[in-house]
């Protein structure tokens, strides 16, 4: 990697909120150059700050391979965000070129409507038929494990949400006991379509680490995560400041940040360029004969 990639490459990875100003004043060609010349963890942390139109723009100018595999590393709502902004046309390949087992759950997201709690799920949160006895339910803990909250949620064979039982209760549970026998029946709930004030709201979130997501007939879709309710929480924080002037303080912190972004998008800005020279030679390799890859 040239010195020029790895100033990017650490510019992307540390401090990707002005990474992401630097991309969206590029070029989508350029900033897809950049993109494709850093690792796939820095592509993917900066991308889940640049402003969604403007990411979901750069993943259509990206290699489908490419753009899946930083798809692949963002929170399921945020590819779910960035792919929101395209059309079908353009999101079919780059769902196409996924695993199915993480296309499956972003493509659910897009059924709902920005802004719903369908929108902000996990669709992948794990849960588990009521009858079946204990230990085959820890045994699916044990295999799902990175999709396992705190909650374990339990549903009937229509896939309604019936009830709820913890990690700590599950675990202490007598194996070949009935599943139905240690769970909670009563269990707070939120509707797919309801808007992101009601899920902000929600009395529960006092007591509970998520909140199960379920339809209108009350099959259950996913849970949302606490760490999804503060993000929501800041982004209403944010659009209520907007709505004011800024103050002094505030104003001098944005001075600040637009020096600090002056400087370290010339680095990303070269790069740009200088990816744009390396296409140019190579076209002219082509003309004359010559292989690009010598």
């Amino acid at each position: 990697m040239r010195a020029l990639d790895v100033l990017s490459e650490a510019f992307l990875a540390n401090h990707p909120d002005d990474a992401a100003r630097t991309i969206e004043s590029l070029g989508e060609r350029d900033a897809a150059n950049v993109l494709s010349r850093v690792s796939v963890d820095a592509a993917a942390q900066a991308m889940s700050r640049v402003a969604p139109n403007d990411a979901g723009r750069l993943l259509t100018e990206l290699d489908p391979a490419r753009a899946a595999a930083i798809l692949n590393r963002l929170e399921v709502q945020d590819a779910a965000a960035l792919l929101r902004t395209l059309e079908p046309a353009e999101q079919a390949p780059l769902l196409a070129a996924l695993h199915e087992d993480d296309a499956q759950p972003i493509s659910l997201l897009l059924m709902y409507p920005e802004g719903t709690a369908g929108a902000y799920m996990d669709p992948r949160a794990l849960c588990v038929p009521a009858d079946i006895t204990v230990d085959q339910a820890q045994q699916r803990v044990r295999v799902r494990y990175q999709r396992t909250m705190y909650y374990v949620y339990v549903v009937d064979r229509d896939k309604e949400l019936i009830g709820v039982v913890n990690l700590r209760e599950l675990f202490m549970a007598t194996k070949g006991a009935p599943l139905a026998s240690v769970t909670r029946r009563t269990v707070a709930r939120i509707k797919a379509s309801a808007r992101r004030n009601a899920i902000v709201m929600h009395p529960r979130w006092r007591e509970l680490h998520t909140l199960p997501v379920v339809d209108d007939d009350g099959r259950y879709l996913g849970a949302i995560r606490y760490r999804t309710l503060r993000r929501l929480e800041v982004e209403s924080a944010s659009e209520s400041k907007r709505k004011h002037p800024l103050t002094v303080a505030a104003g001098l912190a944005n001075i600040y940040a637009l020096g600090v972004h002056s400087l370290l998008s010339a680095a990303i800005g070269a790069l740009a360029r200088n990816g744009a020279k390396s296409a140019g030679h190579r076209a002219d390799a082509d003309v004359t004969g010559g292989s690009p890859w010598r």
